[in-house]
């Protein structure tokens, strides 16, 4: 053997330890992480308490900061026990920090917090129990090998892997916390119409209104007739057709509506209003109905059924600002400039009682005029609507 084949066997050796090395210690790191961050079976139990025994949660996340308490069951928010609060969600939250078990604990004493994202945590949540103890836990990065978060406890050195079902609930925003508004249906829903109005800050506008149908008198040979809907401008102009199929129409579209994306809560005052264009709205959608009330004579005697005509209104104020973003905030946000307008909603010439017309009845179809705030009757929370949305209520319908 010569020197330079002795050369070649010596390295080639070489490099044989070295790939074996690298294997080998893949391996070990492989086997290392499935140790760390893989679940086992049994998990730790870190709290175990009823939801009953939750006096209050503190959640903070970025753009999220709340305290639910608990009483009885009932879940508030700390500051602002009136707040529509959704009782199962909050219930959730209450959930997710009294019985917490982590699939395992990944790191001891002396753990890098940045490692695992604990440094800059998702959420940081303070949960104080009967009895006086509390607990403040820390949520950080999420292992996607594991769909599941790192967790550690104020006051300990050790890291866990907790699921989702404690995670979930805690990204609860206050946006989807409220209770959202919708325009109570009457009892007899559509039937009980008697008349919608639609009128817009320039005056302009239109009224749908029932037009109830005959009883045939017995042997004079007349027929029976349904009811119809009539339609007319508010400037006094009648337009000739039935227009049930659109009243109806116009029914299901407001009444369906479930909005979401909600600005402020606790909208109670003339000048709160004044902030999203709601004192002195661009459009108001005033429904009639008749309701049936029982009265109570206070001579005792037998109780009055009565029919009684009742209202129900729906302002839509401002234009919402382009940069303006819903933060579901209680009574915080971005209102619109006061006394913010638009073009009208709709006009039409009067005088044309044959229909030989349609009305020019476009609402504000740029961009910036797409969106704009929203009340319901009743209501404290101010909601951003998309025109468009309610375009089977605010657009006159044409006719022949």
């Amino acid at each position: 053997m010569n020197k330079r084949t002795g050369k070649l066997i010596a390295l080639l050796a070489v490099l044989a330890v070295a790939v074996a090395a690298y294997f080998v210690a893949s391996a070990i790191a492989k086997r290392e992480q499935n140790r760390n961050d893989t679940p086992d079976e049994t998990k730790i139990s870190i709290i175990d308490k009823e939801t009953t025994d939750l006096v209050s949660v503190t959640v903070k996340a970025a753009g999220s900061d709340y305290t639910v308490a608990q009483s009885g069951g009932k879940y508030t928010l700390r500051d602002d026990a009136d707040f529509p609060l959704d009782q199962d969600r909050a219930k959730d939250i209450a959930a997710a920090v009294t019985s917490v078990s982590a699939d395992r604990r990944v790191a001891e004493a002396g753990a890098d917090s940045s490692e695992y994202g604990l440094d800059s945590p998702l959420y940081t949540v303070t949960a104080k129990y009967s009895g006086g103890a509390e607990m403040t836990f820390r949520i950080g990065s999420y292992n996607r090998h594991t769909d599941s978060y790192y967790m550690s406890i104020a006051g300990e050195d050790a890291v866990y892997l907790v699921g989702k079902t404690m995670t979930s609930p805690l990204g609860y925003t206050m946006k989807d916390l409220i209770v959202n508004e919708t325009l109570t249906e009457p009892d007899e829903k559509f039937k009980a119409l008697t008349a919608v109005k639609v009128a817009f800050s320039d005056g302009t506008g239109f009224r749908y209104s029932l037009v109830p149908g005959k009883t045939a008198e017995s042997g004079d040979g007349s027929e029976d007739t349904g009811d119809t809907w009539a339609l007319s401008l508010l400037d006094g102009t009648a337009i000739k057709g039935d227009f049930s199929k659109k009243a109806e129409a116009l029914y299901d579209a407001l009444f369906g509506y479930k909005p979401t994306d909600w600005v402020a809560y606790g909208v109670k005052t003339d000048e709160q209003l004044k902030e999203y264009g709601l004192d002195a709205p661009y459009a108001e959608i005033t429904v009639y109905y008749n309701d049936t009330v029982v009265i109570t004579p206070d001579d005792s005697s037998a109780p009055i059924t009565k029919t009684v005509e009742k209202t129900l209104t729906v302002r839509i104020g401002s234009l919402v600002p382009a940069e303006s973003e819903p933060d579901g905030e209680t009574g915080t946000s971005e209102p619109a400039e006061s006394g913010t307008t638009a073009e009208s909603g709709t006009t039409a010439e009067s005088g044309e009682t044959d229909g030989t017309s349609a009305a020019d009845n476009d609402a504000p179809d740029s961009e910036t005029a797409e969106k704009r705030y929203f009340i319901f009757d009743s209501g404290k929370i101010v909601y951003i609507s998309k025109l468009s949305d309610l375009s089977a209520v605010l657009e006159l319908p044409e006719w022949e």
